[in-house]
């Protein structure tokens, strides 16, 4: 018998092999398609690689300094190092793997009972079994939905020969894939049904996205129903707009009705219901990433995979879960974390105009957007620049430790950096401090 089964070796289920197997535990880690999960294999890691490259064709395309154009072997190139970028790193998680001695093998698991899976018929035992089979694009309920691709297939596609895409969907995967669409000059039109992209970040964000993305020539369709797709183009109540590749991006939805075919796992409408220690109705089954209703990012599921198996042994980890960054990596990048502003607040947007760095990298769009309470406190944040995603856990950190104004400013920052703009940021917080308390 194991001590831990693990079904889904995305960054939950082989974070949470490692993390069991550095406390000496013996760990079965299952898959039933490719070691990485979706973030490796379908979603993050190739999505931000062909990002990066269409950035550079996009930034030496508007240099002065440069006069290029793309061929057939940039989009072979591009697509090439997008699958080395994977391969690289599959091969250092199957390297974890093996230096932990994690016994992993390939296949369909199913649950069988409380200590049991079933693996392609043979019949594997452990103490406890964790869930972390991840999630599938959203198939939605539209007529002629078998006309559109989702994003599974959209970054092994060859772009040489697509001319214009249609996203519906207008969250942070529909925002990433049209911007490197935009980057490569192709036509680009993101339907939206609410009335801003990225509904759950900033107010602020949503703008900045919708008018970097229209500068950039993509066409931002709000408020806008499909009620039906064809193969060339999509109905928007009787309009048709016209398009030969249609991508559905409207969310994703948990895998769960495989694993557990006797349905001996409580669900809500699909994911997996878990408790604050991400156990499930049964006590020694976890469950934990895009298979619950929670939020679905890779860095949070890797950080529940820690938690979690900490909490099944008993042993003592100092890991926060509660203030999650959220990042979208478009050319310029956007990092959130924290609760939005209140009435109450104390506000700040400090634009980054002036900031030595973005000067530098030719970039005047940006800014840093912080929130307090009256009481000085740090509420949250939300960047719009290069490096945000690198930026932002100084956030998370005084989110944690609950810091107030005067514990932020303690710090010395590098110069010239994007980071810098952070302490140009807090010193604005402060003098809006002082001026309503003098």
């Amino acid at each position: 018998m194991y001590d831990l089964i693990i079904v889904g070796a995305g960054p939950a289920g082989y974070t949470a092999a490692l993390e069991a197997s550095y406390r000496n535990k013996s760990v079965l880690l299952i898959e039933k398609n490719e070691l990485g999960g979706t973030c490796l294999n379908v979603g993050c890691i190739p999505t931000k690689s062909l990002l990066k490259k269409s950035e550079d064709y996009y930034n030496a395309r508007k240099s002065k300094d440069f006069n290029i154009s793309i061929n057939d072997s940039f989009y072979k190139n591009l697509m090439d190092d997008k699958s080395s970028v994977v391969e690289k790193q599959k091969k250092g998680i199957e390297y974890l793997l093996k230096k932990a001695k994690v016994n992993y093998i390939k296949g369909m698991a199913t649950l069988v009972d409380e200590h049991c899976v079933s693996v392609d018929g043979v019949k594997y035992k452990g103490e406890f079994i964790l869930l972390a089979t991840g999630s599938s694009p959203l198939i939605p309920k539209i007529d002629g939905i078998e006309n559109a691709i989702f994003s599974d297939e959209i970054l092994s596609m060859d772009y040489s020969k697509m001319d214009d895409i249609i996203i519906i969907g207008g969250g942070f995967i529909g925002v990433e894939i049209a911007t490197i669409f935009t980057n490569l000059e192709k036509r680009v039109i993101i339907v939206e049904a609410q009335d801003r992209l990225l509904t759950n970040m900033d107010q602020d964000v949503s703008s900045s996205v919708k008018r970097v993305l229209k500068k950039d020539g993509c066409t931002v369709l709000l408020n806008s129903k499909v009620t039906k797709i064809e193969k060339d183009g999509i109905y928007i109540d009787d309009k048709k707009i016209e398009g030969s590749t249609i991508l559905c991006a409207i969310g994703r939805v948990s895998n769960t009705r495989d694993v557990d075919p006797l349905s001996l796992i409580e669900k809500d409408r699909g994911s997996i219901v878990v408790d604050s220690e991400f156990k499930t109705n049964i006590k020694n089954i976890y469950a934990i990433g895009d298979c619950i209703n929670s939020y679905k990012l890779a860095h949070y599921a890797s950080s529940l995979a820690i938690y979690s198996v900490n909490n099944m042994f008993n042993t003592i980890t100092n890991i926060q879960i509660k203030n999650v960054p959220s990042c979208v990596y478009t050319n310029s990048e956007i990092a959130t974390v924290g609760e939005r502003e209140c009435d109450d607040d104390v506000c700040i947007k400090h634009s980054l105009i002036s900031n030595a760095r973005c000067i530098i990298n030719d970039e005047n769009r940006g800014f840093i957007k912080l929130i307090f309470r009256k009481d000085g406190y740090f509420k949250g944040a939300s960047i719009n620049c290069s490096r945000a995603s690198d930026m932002i856990n100084i956030f998370v950190s005084a989110l944690n430790n609950h810091y107030n104004i005067d514990d932020m400013l303690k710090d010395i920052y590098p110069h010239p950096s994007f980071i810098e703009g952070i302490k140009d940021s807090l010193v604005e917080v402060k003098h809006k401090f002082d001026s309503m308390y003098t």
